[in-house]
């Protein structure tokens, strides 16, 4: 039916008549591709509001921190010390780190600073988003997770054998 359609059409147009019947009727039926894309747009729409929302809770979270120094804020609504935000990104540590483990926290935080992984992790989750379908990219992200943190504990050692938290 598609392909008489199509033919009608351009014999329609052929003849100086229009083309309104190349359009697909009410009663159209999508092929496998067509569900196909469908279903991976809105697997990549469920993942990318999913990552909006948690990003606006926990900012949500962090709006009552307060500034202790430069780029660093305390905050007493969360359990582990982070860096949130891209183009001015901050540390927020938890209010309970003793002095040394700040200082500990501070540097391993930092370092995740000078490696642009405040870039690193908010591009692999769109990567993710989109390969959603993937396994393997799934494994990836949940990798490139545990890597980001030893891969500083193995660059500070002498640090993360002093202050164990420093791998949050």
């Amino acid at each position: 039916a598609p392909l008489e359609a199509v033919g009608q059409a351009a014999a329609s147009v052929a003849e100086g008549g229009q083309s309104a019947g190349v359009l697909p009727s009410a009663s159209h039926t999508l092929s496998l591709m067509e569900w196909g894309a469908l279903l991976w747009a809105a697997g990549v729409a469920v993942l990318l509001l999913w990552g909006l929302v948690s990003y606006l809770c926990l900012r949500r979270r962090v709006a009552q921190a307060v500034i202790l120094e430069g780029n660093v804020y305390e905050c007493d609504a969360i359990s582990t010390p982070f860096v949130l935000g891209l183009v001015h990104p901050r540390i927020y540590l938890p209010f309970r780190l003793s002095p040394e483990e700040r200082t500990f926290v501070l540097l391993h935080e930092r370092a995740h600073l000078r490696r642009h992984d405040h870039w690193t992790k908010p591009l692999a989750f769109v990567v993710l988003a989109i390969y959603w379908f993937h396994p393997g990219v799934w494994l990836s992200w949940l990798l490139l997770g545990r890597e980001l943190g030893y891969a500083l504990a193995r660059g500070i050692s002498v640090l993360v054998i002093s202050c164990p938290c420093a791998l949050g």
